[in-house]
């Protein structure tokens, strides 16, 4: 996946890769793409799933039942992300849903990685720790 930095934070090169994969335990992970392109989103807090007026506030940990909107996102292909530089992460999908994790003061919000070996962590107070990958 490519990162791009913009004025307001970071671009994630997410367009057209499906989600394929919801898995719910103390957080919600989300995998996109398949064979050697693969993005993994894990979510430690409450997040929110918006499709036009209707936006839902959703945690896995407090209401696992409540995650409805989130996983009818399986097999919708992503269309946008970005990263804000306060550790804001929003992904946009090609049916028109939005998905926004806002950072968190204490804890680590979001983490997200790919096959490449990028990894992008949302720390406390949106602290912002990017790895990339060593270069051969």
């Amino acid at each position: 996946m490519k990162l791009s930095e913009s004025s307001e934070g970071y671009e994630l090169d997410i367009g057209g890769l499906e989600l394929g994969l919801c898995l719910i335990d103390f957080g919600f992970t989300m995998q996109f793409g398949t064979g050697e392109e693969r993005v993994s989103l894990r979510i430690e807090g409450p997040f929110s799933c918006s499709l036009g007026r209707d936006r839902r506030v959703l945690h896995a940990e407090t209401d696992p039942g409540g995650l409805g909107p989130a996983l009818k996102l399986l097999h919708v292909e992503a269309k946008r992300g970005t990263v804000s530089k306060d550790g804001d992460l929003t992904i946009d999908f090609s049916d028109g849903t939005r998905l926004e994790v806002i950072h968190d003061e204490h804890y680590e919000a979001w983490t997200l990685n790919d096959s490449g070996g990028l990894t992008i962590v949302a720390g406390p107070n949106g602290r912002l720790s990017i790895f990339r990958p060593a270069v051969k």
